[in-house]
């Protein structure tokens, strides 16, 4: 006889702000750039890239200020920056750094043995050592192109993993991976809606800090089942 296994459930969590209480990219990348150029370097090198970011978010959809982001990070060794992502997650999270509700949702699917997958517009790098300390079963995050000499261009290679794309990244996952029983998402925003839709049980992080107008008309269209700070144990 085969070993035939019942098919897994599967939670989906975003990552900066709904498990994290930072937005892990600007974090690390403050971090990064500290660590390279010094303090004073590093604090001015942050504050030019915050304005470049900003004057273009006036002007740019979110999916453009997202890869002017990344291109921050052009010239630099991937394996550089996987170690100072180490680094930066080591000292991250010795202050405040999970959100205690959702993280104890996590632990819940972990325990019924469903799998548990960060889903992020954060590139790779940055999300491997969260995923790591947690036990997650995978990553669905930006990934950027290495080049001949192990450095990066700063471009996206793959799926933009923000808004439509956290969607376009979950389909994929579960057509290789699937069929689940079951599936939870957990997002803490707006764009977080069309990953979110996928799902059979959604759950807005802390929408007490998330005001009207940035969820209310999206929620009516797609309502969000629960709240991950308010909701009961996990049965699927």
């Amino acid at each position: 006889m085969p070993d035939i296994r019942p098919a897994p459930s599967l939670a989906v969590f975003d990552v900066d702000e709904t498990l994290i209480e930072c937005k892990s990219m600007f974090s690390f990348l403050e971090f990064a750039f500290r660590e390279v150029a010094g303090d004073t370097g590093g604090a001015q090198a942050y504050r030019a890239a915050l304005y470049e970011l900003q004057t273009a978010r006036e002007t740019e959809p979110r999916e453009v200020v997202n890869r002017l982001f990344y291109r921050n990070f052009s010239r630099w060794s991937l394996d550089q920056l996987a170690e100072l992502s180490q680094e930066w997650f080591a000292r991250s999270k010795a202050r405040s750094f999970y959100v205690p509700e959702v993280l104890n949702r996590f632990r819940q699917h972990q325990a019924q043995g469903h799998e548990t997958v960060l889903l992020s517009g954060s590139a790779n790098f940055i999300v491997a050592p969260i995923a790591d300390d947690l036990g997650a079963t995978g990553i669905l995050a930006i990934a950027l192109k290495r080049l001949p000499d192990g450095t990066t261009d700063g471009q996206i290679e793959g799926i933009q993993t923000i808004g439509e794309g956290k969607a376009a990244a979950l389909r994929n996952l579960i057509q290789a991976r699937g069929p689940y029983v079951r599936t939870f998402g957990y997002g803490d925003h707006q764009s977080d809606l069309p990953f979110l839709a996928i799902c059979d049980e959604a759950y807005c992080a802390h929408p007490a800090d998330r005001p009207a107008p940035e969820w209310a008309e999206a929620i009516q269209s797609f309502p969000i089942h629960g709240q991950a700070s308010t909701a009961g144990s996990i049965t699927a």
